[in-house]
């Protein structure tokens, strides 16, 4: 009798440990799938890989960062909105690699100084800040960048030895600003840069001794120059400085980091030009996704 009322409780025990181990359980799955769940949920106004890194938020019309962006993204498209500022608001996203911010309202770069102060975003290795109000380059841009886009800004001058920790930097796009010159030697250590754009500025060809720098580099470097200053010619290669006097210009009909290949039926035969034997219309010259397309116009 004693047996049996010993095997009843144990079993009855056993079954209460084996329910309670269950629940525990079933717990720690539903605790799971909830943290999980509001880790990788993509933002209601934004666009999503299927890993919810990847995150596109352009053409929103967003003044600040949208709720539920996940620390570990990779890429962030801010583009198309109505920024003034993100002070403050990116440092926690050190797993970025591409950010893109153009389109947008930015008129200082102390508005987004948390991108520069400390090296904050250490995988950074893309950065579009095209298409913004920039006047003067930062002078502490992440070490690690491979692609920075200041085109379409309003920048007039490059600070000396602003570009000297940016050894890893191949393309610089600095088409469509205001620079009328260069300090001297502010290229001379981005030992890695492959492609830099200078089209669509008021070059002051006019003034030798402050253009001498830059038309010298220009003519001897191995970077390939698109949009070459004081010529009318698409591309650096040994052309001698002009002698006409007057402001020069070679422009871009489609930005290097644009999506979409322009529309090139309404250019005229004449007009087209070659580079390095090729047509230059389609010259393809990576990382660009669509056709580099250049143009020489002289302007008096």
């Amino acid at each position: 009798m004693n047996l049996k009322v010993s095997q009843k409780l144990y079993s009855d025990r056993y079954g209460l440990l084996k329910l309670f181990i269950n629940e525990a359980l079933l717990e720690l799955v539903l605790l799971s799938c909830l943290l999980f769940g509001s880790l990788a949920v993509c933002p209601s106004d934004c666009s999503c890989s299927r890993s919810h890194r990847e995150v596109d938020c352009s053409w929103k019309g967003l003044r600040q960062l949208p709720d539920g962006l996940q620390y570990n993204i990779r890429s962030l498209v801010l583009s198309h909105n109505r920024f003034h500022s993100l002070d403050g608001k990116l440092q926690q996203y050190t797993h970025l690699r591409s950010l893109d911010l153009s389109h947008n309202r930015l008129t200082s770069f102390n508005h987004i100084k948390a991108i520069f102060i400390n090296n904050t975003l250490i995988n950074l290795l893309t950065l579009n800040l095209s298409h913004n109000h920039f006047w003067t380059l930062p002078t502490n841009l992440p070490h690690h960048l491979e692609t920075i886009d200041l085109s379409h800004n309003l920048l007039v001058k490059v600070l000396p030895g602003s570009l000297d920790r940016l050894p890893r930097l191949t393309h610089f796009y600095l088409h469509a600003n205001r620079f009328s010159s260069l300090p001297s030697g502010v290229l001379d250590n981005m030992v890695s840069l492959r492609i830099i754009t200078l089209s669509s500025n008021p070059w002051a060809c006019h003034l030798n001794e402050d253009m001498a720098y830059l038309l010298s580099w220009a003519q001897q470097t191995s970077v390939l120059v698109l949009g070459c200053p004081c010529h009318t010619q698409p591309v650096c290669g040994g052309l001698r400085p002009s002698r006409s006097g007057g402001w020069h210009f070679a422009s871009y009909t489609s930005p290097p980091l644009a999506a979409k290949t322009p529309d090139l039926s309404s250019v005229p035969p004449e007009a087209r030009v070659t580079c390095c034997g090729r047509d230059c219309w389609h010259a393809h010259l990576p990382p660009f996704p669509s056709s580099i397309c250049l143009h020489a116009l002289t302007l008096a």
